[in-house]
């Protein structure tokens, strides 16, 4: 009778052990792989800011962004190989120039919900780019400007991803919208959009 209890007591205190040895695990994972989440996350939005802020300043031509970033993390005693504790992010994106020279005067619906943090048009109106933040998932923010641009008479085009729809204005115009999580950890969706008018020379 006294050795089950102690049976019972023994294999109760390996579970114990594993559990917790899971835990800790667990643990160190997240805090490890969270910073090089979020420095991943961050330079995404940076070349996608860097492209669409070079595209409305080009009057012709594909300006591109280009970067690349060094990350590394390490958990003791789990992953002694160096290579697999390192790495480097590489994004690269080129946008057309927005900035025709001729065309019609386009303009950016407003999207409900969206706080705008940036709203930039060129001289002649042909071209428009806006970026601001959202307390929806992309999803939703999506589904909105979904509503706001097909509400302004433009038309939903079956090319999209999941993060990101095209819309065109007859054969005048075309746009863009792209939807991610905010870089900052606050758990808001950026949500940013580029309309240019459609026909003019690049």
């Amino acid at each position: 009778m006294a050795s089950d209890r102690r049976s019972r007591s023994g294999q109760a205190f390996t579970e114990f052990a594993i559990a917790l040895l899971a835990i800790i695990l667990l643990i160190v994972a997240t805090v490890e792989f969270l910073p090089v989440f979020l420095d991943n996350l961050g330079l995404l939005k940076e070349v996608r800011e860097e492209a669409g802020m070079r595209s409305l300043a080009s009057e012709s031509g594909t300006p591109s962004a280009d970067r690349r970033s060094e990350f590394s993390f390490d958990i003791p005693g789990i992953l002694p190989d160096d290579s697999a504790t390192s790495g480097f992010f590489a994004e690269k994106l080129r946008i057309a120039a927005a900035n025709l020279p001729s065309g019609e005067y386009v303009r950016i619906p407003n999207i409900a919900g969206l706080q705008e943090t940036l709203r930039y048009s060129n001289r002649a109106g042909t071209a428009e780019f806006a970026s601001g933040l959202m307390a929806l998932p992309p999803e939703q923010a999506l589904s909105r400007a979904r509503g706001a641009f097909t509400g302004a008479g433009w038309e939903a085009q079956p090319i999209e991803a999941y993060d990101a729809l095209i819309f065109s204005l007859g054969d005048s115009a075309v746009a863009a919208v792209h939807a991610g999580y905010a870089a900052d950890g606050s758990g808001l969706t950026c949500l940013t959009v580029v309309a240019r008018s459609a026909g003019g020379e690049m």
